[in-house]
């Protein structure tokens, strides 16, 4: 879920904005709506079939022909700034897979 959620949030500036605000209010602010993205489903399948990423269970692992891919892309500055700016304004435990789920249960 946190996958489809970040991708949901990096997907327009609006959404972006409404996380860092969410995080912002130290998660107690209302948000409502985000999607699930499938496109995250065929983008995992595919890492998994050319091994950049290992499925153990629920969880997915980077390889080290996975880490070899993002260091070529890190080093290409030209790539993806607006998402590595939010990705690492948030840090890596920002946002954690509980805050997710409870944010998830508010759907049902």
């Amino acid at each position: 879920m946190k996958l489809h959620f970040l991708c949901w949030a990096i997907k327009t500036k609006s959404n972006t904005a409404t996380v860092k605000g969410w995080i912002k209010d130290n998660f107690s602010s209302h948000l409502y709506i985000w999607g699930i993205e499938p496109t995250v489903n065929r983008a995992l399948l595919f890492a998994v079939s050319n091994e950049l990423v290992k499925n153990i269970g629920p969880d997915f692992l980077i390889t080290t022909k996975g880490n070899d891919l993002v260091k070529a892309i890190t080093r290409d500055k030209e790539l993806y700034n607006r998402e590595r700016e939010f990705l690492s304004s948030i840090g890596k435990n920002k946002i954690t897979e509980l805050q997710i789920n409870k944010l998830a249960s508010k759907f049902h």
